[in-house]
């Protein structure tokens, strides 16, 4: 997908190879906010829907971590940043990212929630804010290895078996309706925003 993507937007759109690189390891990335409802609408076998789902969701940080990987690439190409330089910066954020998102989610959560130092009704806000200090602490190491520590995060919660995970999954699918809405009213704010300025120019 990254190949295609990245050949597709040099001969097609014109896209230098630098740009094509990167925006071409952003588009490898499907997304569980977009497969996930596709998936209901499908009602595939369990099987197959669980594969897809899991593809989804370990995607995105691949992408994202894809598309920094090319532009490490393109700032050793055109600036004085060696290639020993780059590889290692990447290969600590990438391996702090996974350590914190493992840490975070059997110690943070996993043990804590077992062990019954959170109570029931403030299980929900301690991993929402759990979740957001991973993302933020990791982004600050390495820009876009937020998304691949709240993924490994997340891994380790679905695979500890918690007995509340029931409503935590049911938080789970409120928040993600609430925030995929939210994202789309943005984009459409900004586009509506982008066409009055672009008017307002013409008119001047």
């Amino acid at each position: 997908g990254w190949l295609m993507a990245t050949l597709a937007l040099v001969y097609a759109a014109g896209l230098s190879w630098e740009a094509a690189t990167v925006f071409g390891g952003i588009m490898i990335v499907t997304g569980p906010t977009v497969i996930a409802p596709l998936l209901r609408q499908a009602r595939l076998a369990r099987r197959p829907a669980q594969l897809l789902q899991w593809e989804a969701i370990v995607n995105d940080p691949i992408g994202a971590l894809a598309a920094v990987l090319a532009f490490e690439v393109v700032l050793v190409l055109h600036s004085g940043l060696g290639v020993t330089e780059a590889v290692l910066d990447l290969a600590i954020g990438i391996g702090f990212a996974a350590a914190l998102g493992a840490a975070a989610g059997y110690f943070g959560i996993a043990r804590a929630f077992r062990r019954g130092l959170v109570p029931e009704y403030m299980k929900v806000p301690v991993l929402f804010v759990t979740l957001l200090a991973v993302f933020a602490v990791s982004d600050a190491v390495l820009h876009e290895s937020g998304l691949l520590a709240v993924t490994v995060m997340g891994l380790v919660i679905a695979n500890a078996d918690l007995p509340s995970m029931t409503e935590l999954r049911r938080f789970k699918e409120h928040a993600t309706v609430l925030l995929v809405s939210g994202v789309f009213i943005l984009l459409a704010a900004m586009e509506g925003l982008f066409l009055l300025r672009r008017r307002v120019r013409k008119e001047a």
